[in-house]
Parts: C-alpha cells; sequence; structure tokens
C-alpha cells in the first residue's frame, strides 16, 4: 500500500498546501476608509501557474515508490520550484509594500517554505528506504 510510508504522508501534505495556497488570500490592503483590497494567489498567473504545477507534482511523485530515482529527481524539481515560488510571492509583496503603507499578510505566504522542507524530509526519507533495500539485499545474498 502506498500509504504506508512516511513520504507519501509528506508528498500528500505539501499537496494540500500548495492546493490552499491556490485560492488562499496572501495579502490585504486597507484603502482609506473601510475599503479593504484583497491580492489572491489565482488572481496573478505566475504565483498560481507555479502553484498548481508544484502541487501536481507532489501528487503525481506520490505513484511512482517503485521508481526511487526518479521519484527524488522530481521531488528536486518541485523543491526548485518552490523556492522560485517563495521567492516571487517575496518579490511582488516587498514591491506591494513600498506602494502603500498598511497591509497585512497572511498565514499561506509562507506555505511554499514550509512545502519545501516537508519535500526536503521527502527525499531524506526515500533515501533511508533505499539503503534499507540494499541492505536487506546484502543480507540475501
Amino acid at each position: 500500500m502506498v500509504i504506508q510510508r512516511i513520504q507519501t504522508l509528506y508528498l500528500l501534505i505539501v499537496t494540500v498546501l500548495q492546493i490552499i495556497l491556490f485560492f488562499s488570500r496572501i495579502a490585504g490592503i486597507t484603502a482609506s476608509g473601510e475599503e479593504t483590497i484583497v491580492y489572491k494567489t489565482l488572481n496573478y498567473w505566475p504565483m498560481a501557474v507555479l502553484a498548481a504545477i508544484t502541487a501536481i507534482l507532489a501528487f503525481f511523485s506520490i505513484f511512482l515508490f517503485k521508481r526511487y530515482i526518479i521519484q527524488i529527481r522530481i521531488c528536486v524539481y518541485n523543491i526548485i520550484l518552490l523556492l522560485a515560488l517563495q521567492g516571487y510571492l517575496i518579490y511582488y509583496l516587498l514591491k506591494l509594500s513600498h506602494k502603500v503603507e498598511v497591509i497585512s499578510y497572511s498565514i499561506p505566504v509562507v506555505l511554499p517554505l514550509v512545502s519545501a522542507i516537508l519535500v526536503f524530509l521527502t527525499i531524506r526519507s526515500i533515501g533511508k528506504d533505499i539503503a534499507s533495500i540494499k541492505a536487506a539485499d546484502r543480507i540475501r545474498r
């Protein structure tokens, strides 16, 4: 069964976090008066595309549990994309904060970084699986 491995849970959590980021509010600006302008990931296509690609890669790599090397490669690509998404979010929000005085950030801004850490833990868990398989293979011989 696929769910028995810890890396599967990590990748499922990454998928859920990226879907949450895809649909969530990343910042809000309170203009003069009571009017609040909300910035969502879905409204900016580079962020939305990167969030969708990283979610798809994480979900797709769950089913590559028999091909360890390909799964590790996809996870490395996913980490690179997640860090690029985090960098783009920081750049965009810093650019936005220079234009206004009052801006409120929301928690989903850090989700790509949390997801990158979880994907790194996935790669470590896959490495441990490979080591245990090789050790069991040596014992059999």
